[in-house]
């Protein structure tokens, strides 16, 4: 007898939750912003929303996809009966090798927070800033074996005070902005009018990442109470979240700081913005927001890797150990054991290897290449499996057909536009 995911542990608000924390939206608005805005200057909330926009249809290829079948495979499954096993494998893949990536890159900043808080003298020590690292790695995996009803339950504890304290600094940046700073950020660029072209595109390329690990509740449909519904619903009202955080603190950068301190603020663009308005110690709730945020992500993107795995194990396309279910709690712990080595190894080789912290650089650059990929490829198949809707309805045509089409045909232009920018070294990686 097959052993089965724990049915019922989600409802709707917790994949909504899941969604949100599998973005990680603090750390990406702390390490992408002032890039976004340095390509994009007034127009960066506006970028970020239209973006959101092409995402949003994705998301619509994903519910969709999952009322026909919902499974803890997600786009690997259903790529894989649309376009064949050696497709869909390869969206699988591209789950894979972008979760561990990016768990490499977010559990070093998660420790660096850790220590700036606890132990700011030696927050640059390579050994103790790695033991931290490691140490976030397995109590985050920990807490994912034990079950998806008790992770769920943290997230939502660690959801809640992130967007509190956004909301917050959010707050205080308006209570304190000047009439000449309010005029950093005009309604009329939402338009896009006045955008040059190029610049849009090359902010769009950023911004689409913005978003990248929303999927994840997905994954977690056999795992979620009224499956067929309640997964994809999760997904696109994370979306829905996500544009309104992240259009907004664009807004909010843009009204605190200027260009120059945008620009010098690197990927403490958060902390910059509350030392602006909170004296210190108190400003430091950025750097616990941000340490939050991280471990979060850390969280859902190991209940995506270790899903997708198991789903594959199921199939027959990856090693039978890798189905294996814990017996008390239900959860794909072998796969999920694999992922703390996987991201163990990244963590420490910087230590052993003169050059594998910048080979480590390069290869995380690569996981927007992977997200395009396999979001692109599932909104294709989404559009392909239902592409005689038009029979049914308009409505239908257009939500199952043509929007996740056009929204995948923009994440492809969107990976193909960076590839002009990126060595061969990360070209491979990708």
């Amino acid at each position: 007898m097959t052993a089965t995911l724990n049915k019922g542990a989600l409802g709707t608000l917790q994949a909504v939750i899941i969604g949100v924390a599998g973005t990680a939206p603090s750390f990406s608005i702390a390490a992408s912003t002032a890039v976004l805005i340095a390509v994009t200057g007034a127009y960066a909330p506006a970028t970020v929303l239209y973006c959101g926009l092409a995402m949003l249809g994705i998301a619509q290829a994903f519910s969709r996809l999952n009322r026909d079948e919902p499974s803890a495979g997600a786009g690997f499954l259903w790529v894989s009966r649309i376009f064949g096993p050696v497709a869909g494998f390869f969206a699988g893949w591209s789950v894979l090798a972008s979760s561990v990536l990016f768990m490499a890159s977010a559990t070093l900043p998660a420790a660096s927070a850790t220590l700036l808080l606890l132990a700011p003298t030696r927050a640059e020590d390579p050994l103790l800033l790695t033991g931290v690292a490691l140490a976030w790695l397995l109590a985050v995996c920990a807490l994912t074996i034990r079950g998806t009803a008790l992770t769920a339950r943290v997230q939502c504890t660690l959801v809640v005070i992130e967007l509190a304290t956004l909301a917050l600094i959010g707050l205080a940046v308006l209570l304190a902005a000047s009439p000449l700073a309010l005029q950093r950020f005009e309604w009329t660029s939402l338009t896009l009018s006045g955008m040059d072209a190029q610049h849009f595109i090359n902010g769009a390329v950023i911004a689409l990442f913005l978003f990248w690990g929303w999927d994840i509740p997905l994954n977690l449909a056999e795992e979620t109470r009224d499956a067929r519904r309640s997964s994809g619903m999760g997904a696109i009202l994370s979306i829905l979240v996500l544009m309104a955080i992240l259009g907004a603190f664009h807004a909010v950068a843009l009204i605190a700081l200027d260009d120059a301190q945008i620009a010098a603020s690197g990927s403490n663009l958060i902390l910059a913005i509350a030392d602006s308005v909170l004296p210190r110690p108190w400003s430091l709730i950025a750097v616990l927001v941000v340490m939050l945020s991280t471990v979060g992500a850390l969280a859902t993107t190991s209940l995506g890797f270790s899903r997708t795995l198991f789903a594959q194990s199921r199939h027959g396309v990856m090693h039978a150990r890798w189905r294996a279910l814990h017996p008390r709690w239900r959860t794909p712990h072998q796969a999920t054991l694999l992922f703390v080595a996987l991201g163990a190894t990244l963590l420490v080789a910087p230590l052993l290897i003169e050059d594998a912290a910048a080979v480590l650089r390069i290869a995380i650059t690569a996981i927007g290449l992977q997200a395009a990929f396999y979001y692109g490829l599932t909104g294709f198949a989404c559009a392909w499996a239902h592409r005689l809707s038009f029979r049914v309805s308009a409505i239908r045509l257009l939500f199952d057909v043509l929007w996740p089409a056009a929204s995948a045909t923009a994440l492809w232009l969107a990976a193909a536009l960076l590839m002009r920018e990126l060595d061969a070294l990360t070209l491979a990686l990708g």
